[in-house]
């Protein structure tokens, strides 16, 4: 069954949780669309999101883009974390993957891998680069 995420609300069903002390989150959103995204997509997101959180410093910004397509909706989350290594980004999505800056945290390397198994089972794309300003950012397109 579908999820019904209403700008409005997205903050809230995207479940950013419980925010590391002075750490921000801003949801943009297309205006007057609404996005219907299956319970295994959500959470996919759910984990970009929680990735993104975990990996933006005290005070960092995590910045969260829905835009709504006739077909598609891309969603793009983008953090003020370290990056990733670039002779890591061919790495991330594969089982069992930890880069060098996971190693310290809590994880069996499972997380990037069901983000892209759940986005392509479900039609969909998943990507990620480090952009100018640092950070990372995620994208994923899935359809409507």
């Amino acid at each position: 069954m579908p999820v019904s995420i209403r700008t409005r609300k997205a903050s809230l069903v995207l479940g950013a949780g419980r925010l590391p002390p002075a750490t921000s989150a801003l949801l943009t959103a297309s205006a007057h669309h609404r996005l219907d995204i299956a319970r295994q997509p959500l959470h996919a997101i759910q984990n970009l999101v929680n990735n993104a959180l975990r990996h933006s410093p005290p005070g960092g910004r995590v910045v969260i883009t829905l835009d709504a397509r006739s077909r598609s909706v891309e969603i793009r989350v983008r953090d003020q974390g370290s990056g990733i290594p670039d002779d890591e980004i061919d790495h991330i999505f594969t089982r069992f993957y930890r880069g060098r800056g996971a190693l310290d945290q809590p994880g069996a390397g499972l997380g990037l891998y069901l983000v892209r198994t759940i986005v392509e089972r479900h039609g969909g794309w998943v990507s990620v680069q480090n952009p100018p300003g640092g950070g990372c950012e995620f994208r994923l397109q899935l359809p409507q």
